[in-house]
């Protein structure tokens, strides 16, 4: 099963790069990123330089931080969102996207870089998972695909 993962910000510990993401969105997400099924996590983060392809056993989780959603895609799905990530892992993170696109609303693209709630917009997108709704992913923050997520009534895990 594939699923979608958000993080909150840790309060304990805060990241500038996770306050400026969850301030952008006007909501509590920071992060998201795509578990696949066989354990392999398709994630972009500025201390990751960008797109990559990990294990979940590279990542520690706070549970208590996480919100995760099941993805209603069948195997083929999967593996097109899987190539998307593979595809794109020279990408670097896309902080124009977070300020140009997502805090001043410009109509700006990056095709160097995606940043997280970019990626795993488009990749469900580019699958056929889900519709792109005529939105653009380099305005789309986490806190926004939450809730693209919650309203498309994605099971909550």
């Amino acid at each position: 099963m594939m699923t979608i993962g958000f993080e909150t910000f840790d309060i304990d510990h805060p990241e500038v790069s996770t306050i400026i993401m969850s301030l952008a969105s006007a909501g509590i997400w920071s992060h998201c990123e795509i578990h696949f099924s066989d354990g392999a996590v398709g994630t972009a983060g500025d201390k990751r330089r960008g797109v990559m392809l990990i294990s979940d056993k590279d990542k520690v989780y706070k549970p208590e931080n996480w919100q995760f959603f099941q993805i209603p895609a069948k195997a083929d799905q999967e593996a097109k969102v899987r190539q998307y990530f593979i595809d794109r892992q020279s990408e670097r993170y896309n902080w124009t996207g977070i300020f140009a696109g997502m805090i001043a609303g410009f109509d700006l693209t990056n095709s160097n870089g995606q940043f997280c709630s970019e990626i795993c917009f488009n990749s469900l997108v580019q699958a056929g998972v889900i519709e792109s709704y005529g939105l653009k992913s380099f305005q789309l923050s986490p806190s926004h695909l939450y809730e693209i997520l919650t309203r498309l009534k994605f099971k909550k895990l």
